[in-house]
């Protein structure tokens, strides 16, 4: 990817952050969940799968991918997903590293697949932000 190019999207992307009002939630939650958020948040950079979170845990990966949905509303990869790209979001906003080298601190094999989840997140926040709905 070009400099130019590089400079763009780090730029659209903080201009979709700018006018993101995405939060996330402070719950009480379970403890097995808590304790798999906890290692998530320490682990996201690295390939991780439910299967690893859950021998972590020493419970099955069905039990915490249903403990993850009632206690937060999403998916495993969703919550990976939101993990890493906050992170993103972090870095893209208070560092100067290329989008490259941010996806990969984040966890992510290239940088497509970094763009589309962050895209997924903030876009649909962004537009109705914009457009006053």
């Amino acid at each position: 990817m070009n400099e130019l190019f590089n400079l763009y999207i780090r730029e659209f992307l903080l201009k979709i952050l700018l006018c993101s009002s995405v939060k996330y939630p402070s719950i009480a939650l379970n403890p097995h969940a808590f304790k798999a958020l906890q290692y998530l948040k320490q682990t996201f950079a690295q390939d991780i799968k439910l299967e690893d979170v859950a021998n972590y845990l020493q419970i099955s990966s069905g039990y915490l991918s249903k403990l993850l949905f009632n206690a937060f509303d999403k998916t495993f990869p969703e919550i990976l997903n939101n993990l890493r790209v906050k992170h993103a979001s972090y870095l893209i906003k208070n560092t100067n590293y290329s989008l490259t080298t941010i996806s990969k601190a984040c966890g992510y094999n290239n940088i497509q697949s970094f763009i589309n989840n962050f895209l997924l997140l903030f876009w649909c926040d962004f537009t109705l932000n914009n457009t006053g709905k």
